[in-house]
């Protein structure tokens, strides 16, 4: 084989490849990802805020803000797969701990905007070693989460 037989190969690659991803709505984007972030993240941080201000504590419904949270990613985007399904996971967690964050953040009678990074770290820090069924029913949700938007 050639140098020109390699190069012809090379190419008719690299064309199929551009093809591929010219005609593939499945593929996900640099600016998908960004918009799975926030979408996600927003999604889950309202509905646990609605769900903790309610004074509701029923822990599985965070499993149910995982599945609503999957398929907000999804019905914005029009797109699944594993990569979206790792954004879910990470923005499930991200929103839960902003939610808690911003709930504590506005009960509280300071009105220090330099508290919210301790709070952050505060939430981020009880969510793994805060309670253990917490925990659980948190990890649950983040698969069932997963599982909801991958394929």
């Amino acid at each position: 084989m050639g140098f020109s037989e390699k190069y012809q190969e090379y190419k008719q690659r690299k064309e199929a490849k551009a093809f591929f991803n010219q005609h593939n709505t499945e593929k996900v984007r640099g600016s998908d990802y960004l918009i799975a972030f926030a979408v996600g993240i927003a999604v889950t941080a309202f509905l646990n805020v609605l769900l903790i201000s309610t004074g509701f504590s029923f822990m599985l419904l965070t499993v149910v803000i995982g599945i609503i949270q999957a398929q907000a990613i999804r019905r914005v985007l029009n797109k699944s797969g594993q990569q979206l399904a790792i954004i879910s996971v990470i923005t499930y967690f991200l929103g839960m701990v902003i939610s808690q964050t911003l709930y504590s953040y506005l009960t509280l009678p300071i009105n220090d905007f330099a508290i919210i990074f301790d709070l952050f770290l505060a939430h981020l820090k009880l969510l793994f070693t805060g309670n253990f069924k917490s925990l659980i029913i948190y990890i649950f949700g983040a698969v069932v989460s997963y599982l909801s938007i991958k394929d």
